[in-house]
């Protein structure tokens, strides 16, 4: 965009380079990774679930409310603020 004069285009329109060109970008990468790691965690969950069930025997409600039993507010934070900083990161 600098060797075909589109950045100082954009300038000479009076738009922030930055604000129009990196900060959707950004936005896009947090919300898409915060969205992916709350998928995926789900399903590892869902996943061990059905395992513990098939192989174990384990009834899945049970599994369910054990798990929310033992969960702690830390276990559910760390990985949402690890993909915040990845994406940022990232972007």
């Amino acid at each position: 965009m600098v060797v075909h004069k589109e950045i100082d285009l954009l300038n000479s329109f009076g738009i922030s380079p930055f604000t129009y060109l990196v900060v959707p970008r950004m936005v896009g990468v947090i919300v898409s990774l915060f969205t992916l790691t709350l998928y995926f965690n789900l399903a590892a969950v869902l996943g061990g679930a059905v395992f513990a069930n098939i192989f174990y025997d384990i009834d899945i409600g049970l599994f369910i409310h054990r798990l929310f039993r033992e969960l702690t507010f830390i276990d559910l934070f760390v990985p949402v603020i690890k993909a915040v900083l990845f994406a940022l990161s990232l972007a």
